[in-house]
């Protein structure tokens, strides 16, 4: 396919015609990086000086690829047009030549001179503002930015919390705040340190001029709502709405005497707006609308205000409802069903009293912040963008600074505009704010809402959306949407375009991030074989898939040896499994910021060191030093040293009775241990740390004990040691923990066609040829409730709300800001995986995980990748019987832990009989025999449900295999596998042959299998569970399975005694589907597969 042909080739020219200013969405491959680049030079052609352009990028590396291709293109361009040139390096090639003509015209000697291409990323840009004045941004010199910022923040926090309190406003607060938080100081502080992080988001609403924080406040929530409740009304099509609010007061007058939501309706004179007055009639509308758990009703009877009657107007009312609930059934009720938990009103006294409490001290918080970044010489990026938007506008007027970029800047051009935060959007707007309509300056935004993904740090795809329907500032924005995709093939890209109009949301929200599926158009032809590969599993085994993708890439590798292969996974612990299969099969990879240096044994040893030299209390790490290599203590030798609430660890490795009860050996390594742990303590502050760990753990011959890779391990560690120094201590303990979090193991390079292995976000803007994604079904990891949550709507402002108090009602704004943020994250789930899956170009290889439920549907992990792509490719995961019967019975495995579960006896009201007569002979006892049962069980409860599976397993070939895996899981020894797989197809084939058996397996009405019952029975509450019953002919059949033998005793006896002992249990079974099933009288039988016996129990009620 040739450019000419590229339905996007008008968006295309009109997003390199220097005279617009246009908002551009470039999908994944869509060539955005050549366009910005076309742009600036049609820019750079048309400009006096080359600085009157801006361009802003995101990363360092991104401002450095563009100014290298744009001088790539200057280069090429003073060389002749090669002839198999495409039409957009011919376009490239025009522009740069106009270039070349223009630099040499005006003398800017752009070769020797690159500087002067104004390309920057967003935060040096930022740092520029405040070094040009630091007398307006009073940050003075510009100071460095921290990598470890929460340490500041918290710095801050403990000294507001333990300064003394100055005036009574900050002490209310603080106290006002603890008593909220159940006087949990820890809390507290971590909510503190919340806020501080994220105060580009409040700051301005809170104390910029003329704020009224409550009001505004409440106007956000009240719009909110509103804007919820508009959502709630498209539920009901207008031309229904009249024939609901009819049908609604004949309901309320049917319930006038009940308190009930329906009740508001039966004044309700029209459709409700949506507006909180009318919240009432909203819940009542939920309530007669849909069902307890939010879907829309089938049914309709008195409980919702229709009893039944055949006169009218009851029937007729009733008819008219059910015709209804039809019309309206293919609706979206989400919005309606979530009404009945939206806050009634706005913020009460008690909310309002713990957030005027913040409002009290958030002041002197940002006062103590700002005292700790001048007197710790470093500051977070956050202080620099609110330093340099400072250098721009003091007190609501433009500075010098603001009006001497206004006369240089005459176009800005910025890149992945889906990743700009509220504090960005803000400068940004503020750098065009004098710009009038056709002055001939041009604002250029290119990004890809469907790519934005990066909300964990503040990026707000909603402001993406704002700007191309509102502009920026004064700016308007002509929106183009590119399609061409020059990445991927045909076959990849039609996956993705079938797939993602069904995943991502119909209707585009600014508020909610919503974006809608943009399709792509693809310009390289399908390539040979699949290009989407999907493997199902059904066990949720990370070493079994890991050995699974390792032969894979194996094959990809032999097949395309100079390709590219990238494995690509969520989270930095779903490549547990793969790494060292990787490692195992001698695979070269390349796994960069994966393995966090705190898991390397070198590392989490000398943290134990570093905190017991500071530390004489901390009991665990003194117990880690002692269990390290250079001391080697077991776990029976520590048990010595357990603290107490007297004693610690060192107090005791020093104490003659704790030392005497070791070994001798092991007396010795920890008298010199201790000796030389001792002696570098009192050294403790009049040496650097990092030289009075490193000495220590040397003098221990720590280097001694640990393989080469520990030697690149350390370096970071004692590099962290130097910058976290604070004349010879550490300023807080936390501030290595947090530190070392951030802290990665020396990534593992090895051939030239090493795997690329790293996390999707770390994937964003790569392109592979062959991409793997396992580990689709995984759960993330559950984040804990906030401590404060709070949301900032692009149109309505900020909303906030404290998590509620304990022992207190849940708090409904706390609840609707956590449904808002978990519908956000949704969205940000389905476009992280639009960016995994837009990152190959030939091959895509998708590996999920899905249980099996008990009618033998795979179900996906709610939350997880797979559970989004399940409208895509859950036609894929159609497990057959072999896959369903071990998908069951692993499932039981990890559910119960081993060994497997044994099949439970009932929890019986008396207990049963114990068989003790002689002659009696189970096949064995104990363990092994309930094993035996609970597979026998479980394959004649198969049977049952699915009389196929009785022709695919009749054959004892046919199921030995799966029964042998089936056994292995319950994690007994290689010696009692082969006679318990014998004896399981012995119990199996008898039932099979048997007339009685078949029968018993056989479809029946009301047949159901390990049947749970619950009741009282003679003053007592009992649970039962029934192995088999159905109705027969007039009857009801309760039949229980028992794998003994009659062994010494004749059939007659054994019957008898079997019948002893579980007449009582079978009784119980009569009696509660007695109650249940009254119409069927009930007969009870134990039934004996190993003999194909058959006894029937007589009840006598």
């Amino acid at each position: 396919m040739s450019t000419i042909d590229l339905v996007d080739a008008p968006a295309r020219r009109l997003a390199v015609d220097p005279t617009r200013s246009c908002l551009v969405r470039a999908p994944a491959g869509s060539g955005k990086t050549e366009l910005l680049i076309q742009r600036f030079l049609a820019l750079l052609a048309t400009v006096p000086r080359p600085d009157a352009i801006l361009a802003i990028t995101f990363t360092r590396k991104a401002a450095a690829e563009m100014r290298q291709r744009v001088l790539d293109a200057l280069l090429a361009a003073q060389q002749p047009l090669p002839d198999q040139a495409g039409e957009h390096q011919r376009t490239t090639y025009r522009l740069a030549t106009a270039v070349l003509q223009r630099n040499e015209t005006l003398a800017w000697n752009l070769f020797d001179h690159p500087q002067q291409l104004q390309i920057q990323t967003i935060d040096s840009f930022n740092a520029s503002l405040v070094a040009r004045m630091p007398w307006l941004s009073r940050l003075g010199g510009l100071p460095a930015i921290s990598d470890q910022p929460r340490q500041l923040y918290r710095q801050a926090v403990r000294q507001l919390l333990a300064a003394s309190r100055t005036t009574d406003k900050l002490n209310r607060g603080l106290r006002q705040l603890q008593y909220h938080l159940d006087n949990r100081s820890d809390r507290l502080e971590e909510l503190l340190v919340q806020l501080l992080e994220r105060r580009d988001q409040w700051l301005r609403h809170l104390f910029g001029d003329q704020v009224r924080p409550r009001d505004e406040l409440q106007q956000a929530l009240e719009a909110v709502l509103a804007e919820h409740l508009a959502e709630a009304a498209r539920a009901v099509p207008l031309a229904c709405r009249d024939e609901v609010m009819a049908l609604g007061r004949f309901a309320a007058e049917q319930l006038a005497d009940e308190q009930r939501p329906i009740s508001h309706l039966l004044q309700a004179e029209c459709f409700p707006e949506a507006d909180l007055e009318a919240l009432p009639v909203w819940r009542g509308l939920a309530e007669l609308l849909l069902t307890s758990e939010g879907q829309w009703r089938k049914a309709c009877n008195k409980n919702i205000g229709f009893p039944a009657g055949k006169k009218d107007p009851f029937a007729s009312m009733k008819q008219r409802m059910l015709e209804l609930l039809k019309r309206v059934s293919d609706e979206d009720c989400q919005a309606l069903a979530q009404v009945v938990s939206l806050p009634s009103g706005g913020y009460s006294d008690q909310q309002w009293q713990t957030l005027d409490a913040l409002l009290d001290v958030l002041p002197a918080l940002v006062a103590q912040l700002w005292w700790v970044f001048r007197h710790c010489a470093e500051v977070d990026f956050t202080e620099v963008a609110l330093k340099a938007r400072q250098a721009l506008v003091d007190s609501g007027q433009p500075t010098e600074q603001l009006l001497a970029l206004d006369r240089q800047i005459d176009h800005i051009l910025v890149d992945e505009f889906q990743d700009t935060s509220w504090l960005q959007f803000d400068l940004l707007s503020t750098l065009v704010s004098g710009w009038q309509p056709d002055d001939g300056r041009t604002l250029f935004v290119v990004g890809d809402p469907m790519q934005s993904i990066y909300r964990f740090r503040e990026a707000e795809v909603g402001l993406f959306l704002q700007a191309g329907q509102q502009g920026i500032g004064p700016v308007s924005l002509q929106s183009l949407q590119l399609s061409a995709n020059f990445r991927s093939q045909q076959g990849i890209v039609d996956a993705i375009n079938g797939w993602f109009p069904d995943i991502f949301p119909a209707q585009e929200d600014a508020g909610r991030g919503a974006v809608c599926y943009f399709p792509a158009q693809p310009v390289l032809n399908r390539g040979m074989g699949e290009a989407v590969s999907v493997y199902p599993d059904y066990h949720n085994n990370p070493d079994e898939e890991a050995a699974e993708v390792v032969e894979l890439i194996k094959v990809l590798r032999d097949r395309h040896p100079a390709e590219s292969i990238a494995v690509l996974v969520r989270s930095r612990t779903h490549l547990k499994s793969i790494l060292p299969h990787l490692q195992k099969h001698a695979i070269g990879y390349m796994a960069q910021d994966i393995d966090v240096l705190t898991q390397c044994p070198v590392v989490s040893d000398l943290t134990a060191l570093t905190k017991a030299l500071l530390h004489g209390g901390d009991d665990l790490s003194w117990l880690t030093v002692l269990r390290a290599p250079w001391c080697g203590l077991t776990l029976d030798e520590l048990i010595h040293f357990a603290p107490s609430k007297t004693t610690t660890v060192a107090q005791l490795a020093t104490t003659e009775a704790v030392l005497s009860a070791l070994p001798p050996a092991s007396q010795q390594r920890v008298a010199a241990v201790i000796a030389i742990v001792v002696e570098y303590r009192r050294r403790r502050g009049r040496v650097p740390l990092r030289q009075l760990v490193e000495s220590c753990w040397r003098d221990l011959d720590g280097p001694c004990y640990y393989g080469g890779q520990a030697v690149h391990d350390v370096e970071p560690f004692w590099a962290l040691l130097d910058r976290l120094d604070y004349g010879g201590d550490l300023l807080a303990i936390e501030q290595l923990d947090e530190s070392l979090q951030q802290l990665f193991a020396t990534p593992v390079v090895s051939g030239e066609s090493a795997v690329q292995v790293m996390t999707i976000h770390k994937a964003k803007g790569l392109e592979f040829d062959h991409v793997v994604l396992p580990s689709l079904g995984r759960k993330p990891r559950r984040s804990d409730h906030p401590l404060m949550r709070w949301l900032e709507h692009p149109t309505h402002g900020l909303l906030m709300a404290p998590i509620t108090a304990p022992g207190d009602v849940a708090d409904p704004i706390y609840g609707l800001l956590g449904q808002l943020e978990q519908r956000k994250e949704d969205y940000e789930v389905a476009r992280l995986l639009y960016v995994a899956l837009t990152r190959a170009r030939r091959t895509l290889h998708l590996f999920g995980q899905a249980a099996l439920a008990r009618d033998g549907q795979a179900q996906p992990a709610s939350g997880s990748l797979l559970a989004t792509l399940w409208p895509a490719i859950g036609h894929h995961f159609v497990p057959d019987d072999s896959q369903t019967l071990q998908g069951d019975s692993e499932q039981d495995a990890r559910r119960y832990g081993p060994p497997l579960l044994r099949r439970a006896e009932p929890l019986y009201a008396v207990q049963p009989k114990r068989a003790e007569a002689d002659g009696v002979t189970p096949w064995r006892s104990g363990t092994i025999a309930s094993h035996v049962g609970t597979l026998v069980h479980h394959w004649f409860e198969r049977f049952a449900l699915d009389p196929q599976a009785i022709e695919n397993y009749h054959q004892v070939e046919q199921r030995s295999a799966l029964i042998g895996r089936q056994v292995r899981l319950l994690g007994l020894a290689e010696h009692h596998i082969e006679p318990m797989v014998g004896r399981i197809n012995q119990l199996i084939d008898t039932m099979l042959s048997s007339d009685r058996g078949r029968w018993i397996l056989a479809p029946h009405p009301q047949g159901r299998n390990e049947y749970a019952l619950s009741g009282e029975l003679d003053g007592q509450f009992v649970n039962v569970v029934i192995d088999r019953t159905f109705i027969h002919e007039t009857e009801r059949w309760i039949i229980d399975y028992k794998t003994s033998v009659p062994g010494r005793l004749s059939m007659e006896e054994f019957y008898q005694q079997q019948a002893e002992i579980y007449a009582d249990q079978l009784h119980r079974y009569a009696q509660l589907l007695g109650r249940l099933d009254p119409e069927h009288r009930c007969r009870c039988a134990l039934y004996f597969p190993a003999c194909d016996g058959w006894y029937e129990l007589n009840f006598q009620e």
